[in-house]
């Protein structure tokens, strides 16, 4: 698997910030806790960093629109066709959820591809590779089944999820192929 290294420039990267401090204040102000578990509050703020950062330098490595969604969940970060998960350390794994959350709502939708974006050298973003969700939710019942490998509780803190191994990701260059052929659905598709 070859990443794709994405160097923001300063203003990409202060707009980045901007854009996390918006979905900070929106959240403060409306109430709005951490889904799976996730920090809430004025904890949350570095999650909101590293995520606005990863999705700025997904859509510039694409060439794809990025709106920042404040407060709209159900918006897709990147270009309305990507997903991203960021993370600060080059051994993290991507995370994938069910489908449905643990409040019965939509989640991350099967046929996404969501792009693991390691940005702890930032303003230079590493962008480690993907997965179409399904390819991580497709587990049969069985303890033996092949994705269950994937689904653990690294924090003991009932946050279960996909946790995807770097060697499971597909190369970034795949994902350009599938965009410039336009064979993404878009949306909730």
């Amino acid at each position: 698997m070859k990443p794709w290294f994405i160097v923001l420039t300063w203003s990409e990267f202060q707009q980045a910030h901007v854009v996390a401090g918006h979905r900070i204040a929106h959240n403060i102000r409306n109430g709005n806790s951490g889904r799976h578990g996730a920090e809430a509050g004025r904890e949350s703020d570095g999650l909101h960093l590293t995520a606005c950062r990863g999705e700025m330098a997904t859509a510039k490595a694409f060439d794809l629109f990025w709106s920042g969604a404040v407060g709209d969940f159900r918006a897709g970060d990147v270009g309305g066709i990507i997903e991203v998960r960021a993370v600060n350390g080059a051994g993290k794994r991507l995370i994938i959820h069910d489908p449905i959350d643990e409040r019965g709502k939509p989640w991350d939708q099967p046929h996404k591809p969501f792009v693991l974006a390691d940005c702890y050298g930032a303003p230079k973003i590493v962008l480690r590779g993907w997965l179409f969700a399904r390819e991580a939710q497709d587990r049969p019942p069985a303890p033996d089944a092949k994705r269950n490998d994937w689904w653990e509780d690294p924090t003991g803190k009932g946050r279960w999820a996909y946790f995807v191994p770097h060697a499971s990701l597909h190369d970034m260059d795949e994902l350009k192929a599938l965009i410039d052929a336009g064979t993404l659905p878009k949306g909730d598709a």
